[in-house]
Parts: C-alpha cells; sequence; structure tokens
C-alpha cells in the first residue's frame, strides 16, 4: 500500500510541470484573446494531442522496429527494462518507454487544460453577470427632469429615528417616507409599486426615507438604527434594505439587513449610489435619482434570484461533494491519471535517474511540509393597524454604503 502511495504522489509531482503551462499559462491566453466554450477548449485540445500522437507513432516506430530487429539479427542482447540505463532496453522498447509517457501527458494536459479553463470561464461570467445587473456606466442626466433646490436651512425641519414616518406600517403598499415633499407624488406612486414587486416577488422588505436634513446629519447611523428599531425584513426571508437620503445635507446610506448582506455586499451598495443615485442629485434632480435607484435595485434583486434558480439543478450538484460537475469530473480524471502515471512510471521506470544522483536508497526522503498554520437599537415593532404592513424580520449587520455629492 505504502509503495502504490508513493507511485499515486510521484504521478501528481509529475503532473504539476504539465499544470504550469496548460492549467495556467495557455488558458488565461486563450481567455485574453477569446472567451472560447470550455467545451471547445477541451475538444481541440484532444484533437492537437491525438494528432501529434499519431503522427510520432508514425514516424518513429517503424524505425525503432527495424532497428531492433537489426540489432537482433546481429546477437545483441537487450532486457526489458533496465532502471539505470536505457542502452540496455531495445529501441522499440526505449521508444515505447518514451511514447506511453507523452500519451499519458498529453491526455493530463488536455483535462488540465479544460478544467483550469472552466474555472476562468465561470469566474469571468459571474463577474459579467453581476456588472450587467448592476450597468458600468453612470447615468446621464438630462436638463428635462424636474429639478428641487436647497431649502432654507433655518426653516427646514430635523428629522431623526424618534420622528420619522414609517408609513408601510399604516399602509402595507407604501414603502417611501417623502418626510418633506422633496418628491413629486407621481414619483412616490412609481416608486411604490416597483418596491412592492421587490417586496411580493423578491421577499425583500424595502424602506426608503428622503427628507431634507437629519438631526445628527448621519444617514448612515440614522439607516441602522431604523433597521434595527422597526426589524426592516422579510419576516420570511429576513431579508430587507433601508434607503436613506438627507438632501439638503448631500449625503445617503444604502443599508441592508444583515440577511441581505450576501446579495447587497458593501461594494454593490457603493456601486448603486455612484451609478444611479450621485449623477441626478448633482444636477438637483431627486425624482429622476430615487426613481433610477428603486428601478436598478428591484431588476438586480429579481435577476440575481432569477440566475440562482437557474443554477439551482448544478448547485444541487456540487453541494453533494468536490467531484461533480463538469470542473469536478475534470479534477477527477487528472488525479486518476496523476495516479496511473505514477504507478505506471515506478512499474517500467519510464523515469530514469541521471548518472549524477545517488542510488535511490541513499536519498532522503522529502520531509512533509509544515502544518501552517455596533451601536444598535432595541427592535420594537410597533403595532401594525388594519391596512398597515409590518417589518420585523431584519436586523442590521453594519453593511452597506455611505455616499455623497
Amino acid at each position: 500500500m505504502g509503495k502504490f502511495l508513493k507511485s499515486c504522489l510521484n504521478g501528481i509531482f509529475m503532473g504539476v510541470k504539465p499544470w504550469i503551462f496548460f492549467g495556467l499559462f495557455i488558458p488565461i491566453l486563450f481567455f485574453i484573446f477569446h472567451p472560447f466554450d470550455p467545451v471547445v477548449v477541451f475538444g481541440v485540445s484532444m484533437l492537437v494531442a491525438v494528432l501529434f500522437l499519431v503522427n510520432k507513432w508514425k514516424k518513429e516506430m517503424p524505425a525503432a522496429k527495424k532497428a531492433t530487429e537489426e540489432a537482433e539479427k546481429a546477437g545483441v542482447k537487450f532486457v526489458d527494462i533496465d532502471p539505470e540505463d536505457e542502452t540496455k532496453e531495445s529501441p522499440i522498447k526505449r521508444f515505447q518507454n518514451k511514447f506511453y509517457p507523452l500519451l499519458g501527458s498529453s491526455i493530463l494536459s488536455a483535462c488540465m487544460l479544460s478544467c483550469s479553463y472552466q474555472m476562468i470561464h465561470s469566474s469571468a461570467t459571474q463577474r459579467e453577470r453581476k456588472a450587467a445587473l448592476l450597468g458600468l456606466h453612470e447615468a446621464t442626466p438630462s436638463g428635462e427632469g424636474r429639478k428641487v433646490a436647497l431649502a432654507d436651512s433655518s426653516a427646514v425641519k430635523e428629522w431623526n429615528i424618534n420622528n420619522i414616518e414609517m408609513v408601510h406600517l399604516a399602509d402595507s403598499n407604501q414603502y417611501v417616507t417623502n418626510s418633506d415633499s422633496i418628491l413629486s407624488q407621481e414619483t412616490v406612486d412609481q416608486m411604490n409599486a416597483i418596491l412592492n414587486e421587490l417586496d411580493s416577488i423578491g421577499k425583500v422588505k424595502p424602506a426608503v426615507v428622503i427628507c431634507r436634513k437629519l438631526s445628527n446629519g448621519d444617514t448612515y447611523r440614522t439607516a441602522v438604527d431604523l433597521v434595527n428599531k422597526y426589524g426592516i425584513g422579510s419576516r420570511e426571508t429576513g431579508k430587507g434594505v433601508c434607503i436613506v437620503v438627507a438632501y439638503d445635507q448631500h449625503a445617503y446610506t444604502i443599508a441592508p439587513s444583515r440577511d441581505m448582506e450576501g446579495e447587497l455586499p458593501d461594494a454593490l451598495c457603493s456601486q448603486l449610489g455612484r451609478n444611479y443615485l450621485q449623477p441626478y442629485l448633482k444636477n438637483e434632480q431627486p425624482d429622476s435619482a430615487m426613481l433610477s435607484l428603486t428601478q436598478a435595485l428591484c431588476q438586480y434583486v429579481l435577476d440575481l434570484q432569477k440566475n440562482a434558480g437557474d443554477e439551482s439543478a448544478l448547485s444541487a450538484l456540487k453541494d453533494r461533494g468536490i467531484f461533480s460537475g463538469q470542473s469536478g469530473m475534470n479534477m477527477l480524471i487528472i488525479l486518476l491519471l496523476c495516479m496511473l502515471l505514477g504507478y505506471y512510471d515506478n512499474l517500467y521506470k519510464w523515469t530514469k535517474p541521471s548518472k549524477k544522483i545517488a542510488p535511490a536508497a541513499n536519498l532522503q526522503e522529502e520531509e512533509e511540509p509544515d502544518q501552517h498554520e455596533k451601536h444598535t437599537v432595541k427592535s420594537e415593532t410597533p403595532k401594525p393597524q388594519d391596512k398597515g404592513g409590518h417589518y420585523g424580520g431584519g436586523s442590521s449587520g453594519g453593511g452597506g454604503a455611505t455616499g455623497s455629492w
């Protein structure tokens, strides 16, 4: 058993060299010039390997066979295997001892190429999907949108978590608290319709607050405290998001609940704000800003859930273990090929020791490598009225993104 294990480890070591070239260099090079489908890459690489090996067999095998026959007729005695001197072996045996390792290495290299390329392709595809969902370019506001100027600071009411009205608790179809009537009623109605879809279909409970001025001037602290005080989030999934905009103070925060942070990490919240809020807010167009953000957020979450549903079958397979899925199958084949290469290398002595190397008995075995080693507010869910909605499923994990313009 120890000898077999040593042979397997030797085969894996033999596979390191082709992996550097076929598992790293070529896949990256392929992907830079053209993102081919991984199946095409594997098929082409296997075809090239087969053509190369067939050509080598046709060219060198007849010559080796002829040289062996002539030497035997001349009375030369050959051995099948000499672990230290391959010149004692017949020409045909020497050719076979070089061809068969080349055959195994070629198949191994093709599998490595396919496996590595599949991983690169999947990673890049996922990044492209997220980029497409969020949009790569900032919105370009036009001069036709409704503009709202800043107000006289002395006449502006200051808001905080105690006097901000959470309209959803009184009416389950309302999600936008338009404290100082900065947004038009038409915009508020459109946003409520979109956010209702996010709530009912996406199972994400949203809350939007836009006002002119906050008493503490801190949109992040206000958003986090609102999430914790009212438990902003779905009771089914715990997912929710709170958006707070202090218009006259030029600040905003997009804060997901703790259970929503996986789908809305800080970087994506920041990108949403940069792409959809800032361009319009700089142009004093709060209606366009809030509506574009609401549309983008809803579309992103629903598309993300749809893609997750489309990949549920593959995810189920992957959850069963590491050797599942296309990449997992390639990894299994690679491991088996490495073990076979090592086994047959030990059996037929394909790898000859150098003359300068001491006998195998005096070699020291390789040593095994060392083993390397918030501020919260207690949730108090108000009792909903007859037509009121409810929160109570979310809590803040401190995530989100704050921006200014």
